[in-house]
């Protein structure tokens, strides 16, 4: 005669389960614990370099004011010196963070600085240094605008023009940056290069936009020109 085993009832399988895969539940917990230990980690360097970048961009930032009121000269330093020491800083902050944004703002910074002096071709070298550095942030959308325009400064409109179609292409809808200011600028070096057709497709579709601001109205004056001067039909 056959005797059938009872049932077992369901907190008793469970039981066993936990039981028999104990080895195995406890190494998937110990890999689980491991990754929150090492994200954990992780989060605290990322967080500690982003303090560091700050302080320095902080210093960075002081010491150009500094240089502007002439400060350094209580400290018995030339301004050349001063200038030397703070590029050092930019050039120490880029080295350890060069994917913060602390990096990209002291370059941005420096650019300035050149562009004080009228060192154009060095500011935009500093321009182009942020673009290759972080193609995708909304800092590197301002250095392609200044970019351009230092191409512009050193003469070369066809360099300044394709750095402005491509912010063109990839600007963000909800950027800061003036998109119409792009387009008329665009529309002005297509000018200096006596291509009207062009320089009228960038005034044209400035206009189609709708807006009703100084860049609109700007465009709508040249089209006038344009036709006046019988450069376009």
């Amino acid at each position: 005669m056959t005797h059938e085993s009872p049932k077992k009832s369901f907190s008793e399988k469970l039981t066993q389960f936990f039981t028999s895969s104990r080895k195995l539940l406890l190494t998937i917990a110990g890999i689980l614990i491991g990754f929150l230990i090492m994200f954990g980690i992780i989060s605290l360097i990322h967080t500690t370099q982003e303090k560091n970048a700050v302080s320095l961009f902080d210093k960075i930032e002081s010491a150009f004011t500094d240089i502007q009121t002439k400060q350094y000269e209580s400290s018995q330093l030339t301004k050349e010196q001063a200038v030397a020491a703070v590029f050092t800083d930019i050039d120490t902050l880029v080295k350890r963070y060069p994917k913060s944004v602390s990096s990209l703002q002291a370059l941005l910074l420096k650019a300035d600085y050149y562009i004080q002096e009228k060192d154009y071709a060095k500011a935009l070298d500093t321009y182009l240094q942020i673009i290759k550095i972080n193609s995708k942030h909304y800092i590197t959308d301002i250095a392609k605008q200044n970019a351009a325009a230092m191409y512009e400064e050193t003469g070369n409109i066809d360099k300044a023009i394709e750095m402005l179609e491509k912010l063109d292409a990839s600007l963000p809808k909800d950027s800061f940056l003036s998109k119409n200011h792009i387009l008329f600028t665009l529309g002005r070096l297509y000018e200096q290069k006596q291509d009207f057709q062009k320089a009228a497709q960038m005034y044209t579709r400035l206009i189609a936009t709708g807006a009703n601001d100084d860049w609109t109205k700007l465009s709508q004056s040249r089209i006038i020109a344009l036709k006046a001067d019988k450069k376009i039909p």
